[in-house]
């Protein structure tokens, strides 16, 4: 299902195209688990989504980029050098690399060779 949007045409085709998409949100809502329980507040950073090559570390390389006001690209080079062995492999280290080079492209032009 991409970006849906109510089609030109006629206002039957407009009411059934309604109709289809709210049958496809009670789709969804179906498949989210609704409690009368007021929600445990869990903090992103004691979750992970798609493993848990982050939330393994002793602590997770955004919670130490963001205590050392580290950029964005030196952040991202940092990521990919702690995941490496536990997602990425030698791909992760050729993207840390990468935003290495990036740094010292933007923060050192004047040390690129032509």
């Amino acid at each position: 299902m991409g970006n849906e949007t109510i089609k030109q045409g006629t206002e039957q085709e407009q009411q059934e195209h309604i109709e289809y998409l709210e049958g496809y949100i009670r789709k969804l809502m179906g498949e989210i688990e609704l409690s009368d329980e007021p929600a445990e507040k869990v903090s992103a950073f004691d979750r992970q989504e798609g493993g848990t090559h982050y939330k393994d570390c002793a602590i997770q390389p955004v919670q130490f980029c963001q205590a050392n006001n580290i950029a964005f690209m030196e952040a991202n080079a940092i990521k990919y050098l702690v995941r490496h062995q536990s997602k990425g492999q030698a791909a992760d280290l050729r993207k840390a690399l990468h935003y290495v080079q990036m740094a010292i492209e933007h923060y050192y032009p004047e040390t690129i060779e032509a």
